[in-house]
């Protein structure tokens, strides 16, 4: 099998709008890899990938409901949010426990890296460490 690289995955898919929620830099380097010429990046950590090329842009946003500006939105929503979660409007991450408190940090991290979990957050509970 073909070792699936940045330069080879941008023949087969570039994408016009990217919105990288993990913005670290290995996930800044794909995003902007996939991004069409003319595309539009944007980060939710400051830019780490220097100057942009092929008229790309990247933009960097960090939204927060309590600040001055947007009170009103924040206010909007936070009035309506279990409404919108009892009717499955919107919908927590999936969780996955791991066993043994802090001693299955390890065993998570593995499972990690091999790319064993998707769509999930790995949750632990320091206090059922033995």
């Amino acid at each position: 099998a073909e070792i699936l690289t940045y330069a080879n995955l941008r023949v087969l898919i570039t994408l016009n709008l990217v919105y990288d929620t993990i913005a670290e830099s290995d996930t800044q380097k794909l995003a902007y890899t996939l991004l069409a010429d003319g595309g539009t990046l944007i980060l939710t950590n400051p830019s780490g990938l220097g100057e942009t090329t092929g008229g790309k842009t990247v933009k960097f946003t960090q939204w927060n409901p309590f600040a001055p500006e947007n009170e009103h939105v924040g206010e909007a929503l936070y009035a309506k949010l279990h409404g919108y979660l009892d009717s499955g409007a919107i919908q927590t991450n999936r969780v996955e426990v791991l066993p043994g408190g802090l001693g299955g940090i390890v065993a998570g991290l593995e499972r990690l890296q091999e790319g064993k979990v998707s769509g999930a957050k790995l949750v632990v509970r320091p206090q059922e460490t033995a």
